[in-house]
C-alpha cells in the first residue's frame, strides 16, 4: 500500500520548484528583452545622429580654432540617455561620435571633444538618480529642480574637463590664440551648448510623455 501522505508533499514540492524555475526563466527572458530594447533604442537614436552628421561641416565655427558655435548631434545622444539611461546613452554617444569622424572638418579632435563634453551631462544625472532616486529611476529627472541641480553640477564638471583640453589644443595647434580668448570662448560656448543639451532633450522626453511610453530605466 502506497503512503499518500509522503508522496503528496513531495509532489507539491516538485511542482513548487518547477514553478519557481519557470519564474526565474521568465525573469531572465524579460531582462534580456529589456536590454535588447535599450540597445535598439540607442542604435536608432545613434542612427539619427549619424544621419545628420554630414551637416556638421556647415556649422559656423570659431575662426582658426574649429570649435563649433552649436552642436546639434549631441542632442540625439542626450535624448537617448534620458529615454533609456546610461546604456542607451552610451550606445548612441559612441556610435554617433564615431560617425562624425568622416564629416567633421576638425576630425578627430572635434568628435572626441564633443563626446568628452557630453559625458558629464549623462554621468552626473545617472549618478544622481542611482544614489538619490534609485527606486524611481529615470523618471526622477522629470522633476525640474532635481534635473536642473544635476545639470548645473554636470556643467561645472564639463568646464573642468574642457577648459584644460581646449587650452592644450590651442597651445599646440593654435598658438596664435591668446589664453583669454580660449578661456572666454570655452566658457561661453560650453555654457550655451550645456543649456541646449539639457533643455531641448528634456522638452522632447518628459513633457511629451515619451519617457512614460518607453520607460526603459
Amino acid at each position: 500500500m502506497v503512503d499518500r501522505s509522503v508522496q503528496e508533499p513531495s509532489s507539491m514540492s516538485e511542482e513548487s520548484g518547477s514553478g519557481h524555475n519557470q519564474d526565474l526563466e521568465l525573469m531572465e527572458v524579460s531582462l534580456g528583452s529589456e536590454r535588447t530594447t535599450r540597445i535598439a533604442v540607442g542604435a536608432i537614436l545613434a542612427a539619427l545622429s549619424v544621419a545628420v552628421a554630414p551637416s556638421v561641416g556647415f556649422i559656423a565655427r570659431v575662426a582658426g580654432w574649429g570649435i563649433a558655435f552649436f552642436d546639434h548631434v549631441s542632442l540625439f545622444w542626450m535624448v537617448a540617455f534620458l529615454l533609456g539611461g546610461p546604456l542607451v546613452g552610451s550606445v548612441s554617444l559612441v556610435a554617433g561620435g564615431i560617425a562624425l569622424f568622416p564629416f567633421d572638418p576638425f576630425s578627430p579632435f572635434g568628435p572626441v571633444f564633443t563626446m568628452i563634453a557630453t559625458l558629464p551631462m549623462m554621468a552626473v544625472p545617472w549618478y544622481g538618480v542611482k544614489r538619490l532616486r534609485s527606486k524611481v529611476g529615470g523618471e526622477a529627472l522629470c522633476k525640474p529642480r532635481f534635473y536642473v541641480t544635476l545639470m548645473a553640477i554636470a556643467f561645472i564638471i564639463r568646464l573642468l574637463l574642457m577648459i584644460p583640453i581646449n587650452l592644450a589644443y590651442g597651445a599646440i595647434f593654435a598658438p596664435f590664440l591668446s589664453v583669454d580668448f580660449i578661456l572666454n570662448y570655452a566658457i561661453v560656448l560650453n555654457g550655451l551648448q550645456s543649456l541646449w543639451d539639457a533643455l531641448i532633450p528634456y522638452l522632447v522626453v518628459y513633457p511629451t510623455r515619451l519617457f512614460r511610453y518607453f520607460k526603459l530605466w
